[in-house]
Formats: structure tokens, C-alpha cells, sequence
């Protein structure tokens, strides 16, 4: 007897979606004109002028191309290099401080609050002029680690300068900043290189200094915008 095939009924399962259903729109963001790329050209600024908004303008001309490239640009929309160029090593140093702490201002989700940023001292002076200056606008708390505290929010301007702080993300006016309470910065001896020589011998290599900065760090948006005015005007 042949055998006998069950068709399978097919399941409605509409009943089980109680709520209206819609569907999610697929946004598109407009393309934005000019030059997309983080690499920094080499530029010569021509010609400056300010518009009818207040917004200073720069007319540049990229070294190496034709004058048919040249534009107009925001002013703060250049980059100098002379910190780079510097001899000094202290401002060698403090750039490379600055440029970790903006590194590290951003909003992305998951990212620990607190921050620890190392930069290897490469020179004495950095050193003197570091315990120099915690001298004046700090306060020892701990004589093993060299730790030092501000003694107030303004303390760290005077190493760092006005506005390394705060960051402004995006064009969405995300922001990140230090809470500058929480500052506390200095150096430490790090710990012995051991290497072996041919003979089979001990050695004990200096590996030199490195100096740490650790806060909090914040975070906001464009409703909150208004606080970050007011820590600037306080």
C-alpha cells in the first residue's frame, strides 16, 4: 500500500504581534563637499579675511599642487606644527601630554571614566621643571611616587594651558571633559631592566622616568551644552 504524504499546514503567526507594525526609516545623511581625509596637508595661507557671521577665514594654497585647489577655509580649521618642531624638550613633552589627553576625551559608550596617561620623561629638565612647578600650585601626597594634587581647578592651566580640558566631539556638540577635581599628576622611577651579558653576567639596565596623569572623565551632549559654558565661566 503506498504510503500517504501529510501536507504541512502552514502557521499564521499574526496573531502573536498584538502592536502596530511599522517600519524603521532608512536615514540618509547628505554627503558633505571637499576634501575627505585626516592626513594634514602642507599649506600657505594667502590670504585671511572675517565673514558677515564673525567666523575668521583663511584663504590657503597647498604646497605642491595647483592653484586650482586653493580655498577658503576656517581659520581653526589649521594645524600648527611648531610644537613638533620645538627643541625644547619640555614642549616636546607637554604636547605629547596634551595630544594623549585629547586622545582620550570621547564619547564613545563602554569607555572607563577614569583615565591613567603615561608619557616617558626623556630629559632631566623635564623632570626639575615638573617638581618645579607642583611646588607652587600643589601639594605632596606621596613622597614615594612624587604624587602631586592641585591645590584648585585652575592649577593645571598654568602647566597645560587655558583650554586643554574639554573637548567638542562632533558637529552634534557631544563633549567630553576632565574633571579637574580629580587631577593628579607626577613620576616615578621605573622599574630595572635586567640583561645578561656574554659572560653570562647580571646587568641592571636605568630605564629613566615616566610621568602619569589621572582624572575623571565626563561626558555630555547638546542639551547639556550650557554646563560646559558655565565651567568655562567659573
Amino acid at each position: 500500500m503506498p504510503p500517504t504524504l501529510r501536507l504541512k499546514q502552514a502557521l499564521d503567526y499574526s496573531r502573536l504581534n498584538t502592536g502596530p507594525s511599522f517600519r524603521l526609516p532608512n536615514p540618509s545623511t547628505p554627503k558633505e563637499k571637499g576634501w575627505r581625509s585626516s592626513q594634514l596637508f602642507d599649506v600657505k595661507i594667502i590670504e585671511s579675511k572675517t565673514d558677515a557671521d564673525g567666523t575668521d577665514l583663511v584663504k590657503v594654497h597647498y604646497v605642491g599642487f595647483s592653484s586650482k585647489f586653493d580655498q577658503w577655509v576656517k581659520a581653526s580649521a589649521t594645524v600648527t606644527r611648531s610644537s613638533l618642531m620645538s627643541n625644547d624638550p619640555k614642549d616636546v613633552f607637554l604636547f605629547n601630554v596634551l595630544s594623549s589627553v585629547r586622545d582620550n576625551l570621547t564619547v564613545s559608550r563602554g569607555i572607563d571614566s577614569r583615565v591613567v596617561i603615561r608619557i616617558p620623561i626623556t630629559s632631566p629638565d623635564v623632570t626639575t621643571s615638573l617638581t618645579d612647578i607642583a611646588q607652587k600650585v600643589s601639594s605632596v601626597s606621596s613622597y614615594v611616587r612624587h604624587e602631586f594634587r592641585f591645590n584648585d581647578v585652575h592649577g593645571p592651566d598654568i602647566l597645560f594651558g587655558n583650554d586643554w580640558w574639554y573637548r567638542i566631539v562632533n558637529k552634534a556638540n557631544d563633549f567630553a571633559y576632565v574633571n579637574r577635581e580629580t587631577v593628579l599628576f607626577g613620576y616615578y622611577e621605573r622599574k630595572m631592566r635586567e640583561e645578561y651579558t656574554l659572560n653570562n653576567d647580571l646587568k641592571l639596565v636605568h630605564r629613566g622616568f615616566m610621568f602619569f596623569l589621572r582624572f575623571v572623565k565626563e561626558k555630555g551632549n547638546r542639551s547639556e551644552l550650557c554646563l560646559l559654558r558655565c565651567i568655562l565661566n567659573n
